[in-house]
């Protein structure tokens, strides 16, 4: 027994010896995989080589279709180029630059003479090759997951802060400028190279709708699994939340443009249609012909364009996105038909058929369920009933309901467009100057306008001396391809109520 118990001291002695040697061996044998920057530097570029291997179609496939067009990949190339050059003995820096040369490389984003090493026989880019994919890009986040793991395991405890933002940098160069911002430069390409004639393509919604639900995936992963592996560092934190937040406005604003282009064009296309309506549309010589329909070509065409985008737009958007795309349609073409209703003279039995087309389209708008486009083509319902009611209670009509909150004078140009205006001006005349001096039932009349006007007479002579200001312009239209007239301007205006901000991706 006594032996038993002397041999157990040399034997433990034995198992430490042991244990020492082998941990010992263990860190000499990773020791040129783990020392320094090393182990962080083969990690940015296992990941980066591995991201660029599993874009090569999707980066080849934007790149040959638009092979002719030098501006399609300046942006991105210059990027990615510039960080590919970057050389210092910093941690982040270098994996930024070899995760950037992985991409070019990989992506054939190379120089000429790279490019001329191309294999002959690769067959072409598919349409299916370029599409955004949430499966893509969870795998693109399963496989930085497992990176980070390995991070935490190899790298010691003060330096997994650092290390994290490192391989956050090669992710958001690979699904942000490598995947998302190549898909929408490539949108932004397509539309500007579309005829502001034809129809346009809206199938860069559902592009968007990919983009916003891959935002708000990466996004959540950053925020439940970086951002904790970085808080014993408060700087690096830091850093992390301001690098992640511009490269998410960055998305948001190429988004954004892309959505104001598409907004363009869809009004282009429908100024398009209502530059097919004819003068005698309005103002028909054969009552039967025309009451036979029910609502003019231009009406229908545009009503269907509107219905398409309504479709397209819920389809693909939610939440604010959703609401300021069919506002700043809505808005836009009420635009449109305040300056198209300017154009062509109505007779009584064309003030019919006008205000069918009036009822279809804000039928059509109020299928948006915007509130704030309610309020605007109910106007434009009562605008056109100017065309339908008597001279004699016309005067009364415009000073009740929406027609009361605008100034009668820019009224005049739309009444001027009745057949009979020549007669129902001086009616029309008369019955304002009788109004000043009577107990009108008006508008006018109640606030007394009538005296206002005499008053006016009398500061005639000082009108030079006093600077009008200007009527405010309706926010955010400044890009509209189809510039409305002052008056339809000054009208919208009266009308315009604020809008919610543009396009919002991930929070």
């Amino acid at each position: 027994m006594k032996e038993v118990q002397g041999s157990s001291v040399p034997a433990a002695a034995t198992a430490a010896t042991v244990s020492t040697m082998l941990e010992t061996a263990m860190e000499e044998l990773f020791v040129p995989y783990t020392e320094g920057q090393r182990y962080l530097e083969k990690e940015s570029r296992s990941l980066g080589e591995l991201y660029a291997g599993y874009l090569a179609n999707f980066t080849r496939y934007h790149e040959r279709t638009y092979k002719g067009k030098s501006s399609m990949f300046d942006r991105m190339v210059n990027q990615l180029s510039a960080a590919a050059a970057t050389t210092s003995t910093s941690g982040t820096s270098t994996t930024s630059a070899q995760a950037a040369a992985a991409i070019m490389r990989f992506g054939g984003l190379g120089s000429n003479a790279d490019k001329s090493q191309e294999k002959t026989g690769e067959e072409p880019p598919r349409e299916e090759d370029g599409l955004l994919s949430v499966g893509v890009a969870e795998k693109m986040l399963k496989w930085h997951a497992e990176a980070i793991g390995r991070c935490v395991e190899l790298s010691s405890a003060n330096d997994v802060p650092k290390h994290t933002f490192a391989l956050l940098r090669v992710l958001a160069a690979a699904i942000g400028n490598s995947y998302i911002e190549t898909a929408i430069e490539t949108i932004q390409t397509r539309l500007e190279a579309v005829d502001s004639k034809s129809e346009p393509n809206l199938q860069p919604l559902s592009v968007l709708h990919e983009v916003d639900l891959i935002c708000h995936l990466w996004q959540r992963y950053v925020t439940m699994a970086l951002l904790p592996l970085a808080s014993s560092s408060v700087t690096v934190r830091r850093e992390m939340v301001v690098f992640n937040n511009q490269t998410v406005s960055r998305i948001e604003g190429a988004a954004n443009q892309v959505m104001q282009r598409l907004t363009d064009a869809i009004i282009s296309w429908l100024s398009v249609q209502l530059a097919k309506q004819k003068r005698s549309d309005f103002k028909p010589r054969n009552d039967d012909i025309s009451f036979a329909r029910v609502n003019t070509e231009p009406c229908v065409a545009c009503c269907e364009t509107l219905e398409k985008v309504r479709d397209a737009a819920k389809e693909n958007l939610s939440g604010k996105n959703l609401e300021v795309f069919l506002t700043e349609v809505g808005v836009a073409f009420h635009g449109l038909l305040l300056d198209h209703l300017r154009k062509f003279p109505v007779s009584a039995t064309g003030g019919l058929m006008l205000a069918k087309d009036l009822k279809s389209y804000q039928d059509t708008i109020s299928t948006f369920s915007i509130p704030s486009l309610h309020e605007r083509f109910e106007f434009i319902r009562q605008l056109g009933n100017v065309f339908l009611v008597r001279p004699d209670i016309l005067k009364s009509y415009i000073t009740e309901g929406y027609l009361g909150r605008i100034d009668s004078t820019l009224l005049r140009p739309y009444l001027a467009q009745r057949s009979d205006w020549g007669q129902a001006e001086k009616g029309f005349n008369d019955s304002s100057e009788d109004g000043a001096a009577a107990d009108g039932k008006g508008l006018r009349d109640r606030f007394g306008m009538g005296r206002l006007s005499m008053i006016m007479k009398d500061l005639e002579p000082l009108r030079e001396q006093i600077t009008m200001p200007s009527m405010p312009t309706m926010p955010n239209m400044s890009t509209m391809s189809v510039p409305m007239s002052n008056i339809a301007g000054n009208i919208a205006s009266s009308l315009a109520s604020a809008r919610p901000s543009r396009f919002s991706g991930a929070s």
